[in-house]
């Protein structure tokens, strides 16, 4: 089984199962730094 067919079907076998829910606590982060350092990155490729 060459490399595609593998991942195509994995990629079969993951999207047959049902959806999980997932809780992510995402009040742990400091969204003003998160942007402001995202900010920074954009600014630094001009």
């Amino acid at each position: 089984m060459s490399n595609v067919e593998a991942l195509a079907e994995k990629l079969k076998e993951v999207v047959s199962k049902p959806l999980q829910k997932v809780d992510y606590n995402m009040g742990k982060y400091d969204w003003d730094k998160i942007a402001k350092q995202v900010d920074g990155v954009y600014k630094s490729l001009l």
